[in-house]
């Protein structure tokens, strides 16, 4: 750190200096022989310490640059994994969970997969704008990332279409799931419209 930097640096001249005015008393006669030697260490230290000071601030450059290169490998990989408005996962991620999951797929192991499309989200997005349709969107999303977990996964097929891919479950489970979701997006109240958001799936 470079705290501990500089106090190195001046407990190291102040022994140095303590060490010259310590010769220069035991050994009058040659004071200025070790005094001159003195000083070269002085040099030497205070040259040390640049030089580690300069090592110190390129460690903290690199450190930045991979620290920003991991934030930046992250936000690629959410960009990547998630849809921006709505939270849930993108519909590449979700083609890529399709095919493990469906690919792995056992007679004994249901798995299903579901499309949502809200109703009528056109009227919604002419009546009302679409910074308002995308508050509708925004919200059955956070809905879905309510369930989202090991038998449920939920991503953005483009527009107002959802996906859903459920597994590990019975088939009937799936339906009820699904009725359950619906239900509770259509009791939710938007500010900008008094009407009722509802979405159909199978």
């Amino acid at each position: 750190s470079r705290k501990i930097h500089l106090l190195t640096l001046v407990y190291s001249c102040i022994l140095v200096c303590l060490a010259a005015a310590y010769i220069s008393l035991e050994r009058p006669s040659q004071a200025s022989f070790y005094i001159q030697h003195c000083v070269v260490v002085l040099g030497i230290t205070i040259l040390s310490s640049l030089v580690a000071n300069e090592v110190r601030k390129y460690q903290k450059s690199v450190e930045t640059l991979i620290l920003t290169a991991t934030k930046n490998e992250e936000e690629y990989r959410m960009r990547l994994e998630r849809d921006l408005l709505t939270g849930v996962h993108s519909r590449e991620y979700m083609r890529e969970v399709a095919n493990r999951t469906f690919g792995i797929a056992e007679s004994t192991d249901p798995v299903g997969i579901a499309i949502l499309d809200l109703d009528d989200f056109k009227k919604i997005n002419d009546k009302y704008g679409h910074d308002n349709g995308d508050k509708v969107l925004r919200a059955l999303g956070a809905l879905l990332n309510k369930y989202a977990g090991t038998d449920f996964e939920a991503g953005r097929f483009g527009g107002e279409e959802f996906i859903i891919i459920l597994r590990g479950l019975p088939q009937e489970n799936y339906v009820r799931k699904l009725e359950e979701i619906r239900k509770q997006f259509c009791e939710l109240s938007f500010d900008f419209m008094p009407e009722k958001v509802s979405f159909s799936s199978g």
